[in-house]
């Protein structure tokens, strides 16, 4: 450990043996050293642990709280370290799920009730139950699984155990699983491999489309969320619905246009559009348009082209702007109802107010004096932020959303959709609500962090008296090595560390679409992640979206050789005009689709990064002592290096060697001088250095990978 790190020798040192005694291997430690922020919390955490020592796996939890819990939620580390001390939180299921808890309340009181019930605290599952349960399971099964043996879908079969048994331990139910299947089928035998192997695609096509039917049954079936009184819809709000209503399932994909769409809108556009086509239903394209500094017609027009490109057909297109006469005629019947009042308050007051439940003095005016202060406020009476409409709940509510919130302001802005007929605008969570009522939204679904926002979302349809839709909050998409945040990028933009929205580094849309992303590999990602109700915090590996990028192009992009940063070989063996063709396929899992040819010629390039004079066995290049063989082509020798009049190595002389070699274990590629065009090629790569670059707290910007972009002028192309 570095004497000269700020921290303190003595004090790391100290912190070091204890990250050691809870069972954290050294490579880990080894990481979070480079990290100060990682190593703060940890000392934190270790701290509010009050432990010497501990079994590996609770060490493994300590760890995970310290790295995993967002900044600014600090205040509730001694919660979740108490409880996996004290062995109430035993698993990272348990933990996320409580991570998940702390994330949706936000600042609000923790309910010690609900909070152990998300997190499964105090919930055993035996040996015994996970017994009973996989043995039914399996008999359910058997006449199956003896039938198809080991080519039965165990996986499928564990993955319904695991629902059932969300809080038993994965390994004992997998270990009883295991044992149950040698126990019902023996040891495996050659015939079961070559069942294995012959099991034919027909068979797996037709099983596919039967997961899919069973998967389309259930969709709906699983999306259950917290269940609220004020959410129950009366027999007539029902009828009147279904009698509006564009389908059985009407869904709405709701941006708001002050950005740029993201993989993660790609998620949310999958599941709303899919769910509604799923049940022969309709979804919308909405803009939440409440915000007229922030939005503008170019981000409007942006996302209508991304939904489009990615392949979807809003029913209507519709602007939350379209119902601001409803939406201002709805703010006055709570007015007249006592549940609306006009309020001077600065924002200060109200951030001072809330947290200790003081009411605003303007709460408990006349309903005539706030519907008169109302009209002036659309008259455009007021200055902006001298008046404004609250909504009358309870400042005393346990969850901070039902303090009285902000209802309209006042902005004197023309709006981009609906012109300058408004100075007074609805706030967002007044608003969405209405208008999913309005459209009659059968599913109106959203991201985590609204899951706070439920009980406002119900309160103001239940006060208006008007249909309710059914809400249901899923995970937000973060990628590894990137961040989506509008806010974080158009910092990352300010500081010019990315070229713009369309920077092919970013997961933008528009980055994706420039990096030559198809729709195809975005949707297939989309489906492999899913959608659940698992914490915000989870990470999907990028690697993960690569690898559907690479299915989805590799059998529709023809191939050919570039190289990068070239280095002249000249071939001493063979005269000036030598010229050998080689055939190639265009696409090298497919022969049918066609050859190309490749000319050798005496002198080629070959990547500079492929020759060291002297190299470790494990260099597969060309080097004094050893041969390569150019891609479909012949093998070289090295023969001698040509310098510059300084020393530079410029260019290698090599001799061609036509014969078959054997055990030579290097494949290069090569462009001939004679076929080459000059290219600028630009290598990207991951944007962040750190998986989660949020790990660094308010430094997450030190992070940003300084080699992402590299810009290859002198590139060479084979035509």
């Amino acid at each position: 450990v570095s004497t000269q790190s700020t921290w303190g020798y003595q004090m790391i040192s100290d912190l070091e043996k204890k990250l050691v005694a809870i069972g954290l291997a050294d490579g880990v430690i080894k990481s979070a050293q480079k990290n100060k922020s990682l190593m703060e919390r940890l000392k934190k955490v270790m701290e509010l642990a009050k432990i010497e020592s501990c079994p590996k796996p609770k060490g493994a939890l300590l760890y995970k709280i310290a790295s995993k819990v967002p900044a600014g939620f600090d205040h509730r580390l001694d919660l979740l370290v108490s409880y996996v001390v004290a062995d109430k939180i035993n698993t990272d299921l348990q933990l996320e799920a409580a991570l998940a808890y702390i994330k949706t309340i936000g600042e609000a009181v923790v309910n010690a009730k609900e909070f152990e019930e998300m997190a499964g605290v105090g919930i055993v599952i035996s040996e015994a139950e996970i017994k009973k349960a996989v043995n039914e399971f399996v008999e359910a099964q058997k006449s199956e699984i003896l039938k198809e043996r080991y080519t039965f879908n165990f996986g499928g079969l564990l993955f319904k155990i695991k629902e059932k048994l969300k809080w038993a331990d994965g390994k004992k139910v997998m270990d009883q699983l295991d044992a149950l299947k040698v126990q019902l089928l023996g040891p495996m035998t050659k015939d079961d491999e070559g069942m294995k192997k012959s099991k034919n695609k027909e068979e797996a096509t037709k099983a596919n489309k039967s997961d899919a039917e069973e998967y389309k049954k259930e969709r709906l079936s699983k999306i259950v969320a917290r269940d609220l009184s004020s959410a129950l819809n009366t027999k007539e709000l029902l009828e009147k619905h279904k009698k509006n209503a564009g389908g059985p399932v009407v869904t709405r994909f709701p941006p708001e246009p002050n950005g740029i769409l993201h993989i993660g809108h790609a998620k949310a556009m999958r599941h709303n559009f899919t769910l509604a086509e799923d049940y022969d239903g309709v979804c919308y394209l909405r803009f939440d348009d409440t915000n007229p500094e922030k939005e503008n017609i170019t981000f409007i027009r942006n996302i209508e082209m991304c939904v489009g490109w990615l392949g979807y057909k809003p029913w209507k297109t519709t602007f939350a702007s379209d119902y601001f006469q409803q939406l201002y005629d709805y703010a006055v019947v709570l007015i007249k109802k006592g549940k609306a009042y006009v309020c001077h308050q600065t924002k200060e007051q109200i951030a001072e107010c809330r947290p200790k439940s003081i009411e605003s003095p303007w709460r408990n005016r006349p309903i005539e004096e706030s519907l008169k202060l109302f009209e002036w406020m659309r008259q455009g009476r007021f200055k902006e932020k001298e008046a404004m409409l609250r909504l009358k709940i309870d400042m005393k509510h346990p969850n901070p959303c039902m303090r009285d919130p902000v209802a309209y302001r006042i902005k004197f802005v023309p709006h981009p959709h609906a012109g300058d007929k408004w100075c007074v605008y609805p706030m967002y969570d007044f608003t969405h609500c209405i208008n999913d009522s309005l459209e009659n939204i059968t599913h109106s679904c959203c991201s985590l962090e609204f899951e706070i926002r439920r009980d406002l979302y119900y309160w103001i349809l239940e006060a208006l008296e008007i249909y309710r839709p059914y809400v249901w909050e899923f995970s937000r998409l973060n990628v590894s090595h990137t961040v989506l945040s509008k806010r974080l990028l158009q910092s990352l933009l300010d500081d010019k560390a990315i070229l713009g929205w369309d920077d092919p580094r970013l997961m933008t849309l528009l980055g994706l679409k420039r990096r030559g992303v198809r729709p195809e590999a975005i949707n297939e990602f989309c489906d492999l992640v899913g959608v659940t109700r698992r914490g915000n915090e989870m990470l999907i590996s990028d690697k993960l979206f690569e690898f559907c990028i690479r299915q989805d192009l590799d059998p529709i992009c023809p191939r050919t050789m570039t190289v990068i940063d070239p280095l002249l070989v000249v071939l001493k063996n063979k005269p000036d005009d030598f010229s050998k063709a080689f055939e190639a396929n265009i696409f090298p899992k497919d022969p049918t689709k066609g050859k190309q040819t490749y000319c050798l010629t005496k002198k080629i390039y070959i990547e500079r990064t492929d020759y060291q004079a002297e190299a470790p066995a494990s260099f597969f290049g060309l080097t004094k002592k050893q041969m390569v063989l150019l891609k479909y082509g012949a093998w070289i020798r090295f023969e001698s290096e040509m310098l510059n009049e300084k020393g530079e190595l410029v260019g290698i002389e090599a001799s061609l060697i036509e014969e078959k070699q054997e055990k030579i274990p290097g494949v290069i590629h090569w462009v001939s001088t004679s076929h080459a065009l000059r290219a600028e090629v630009r290598l990207f790569d991951k944007l962040f250095v750190d998986e989660d670059p949020k790990i660094r707290g308010k430094n997450w910007k030190e992070g940003v990978n300084i080699k992402s972009l590299t810009i290859a002028d002198l590139s060479l192309i084979h035509i």
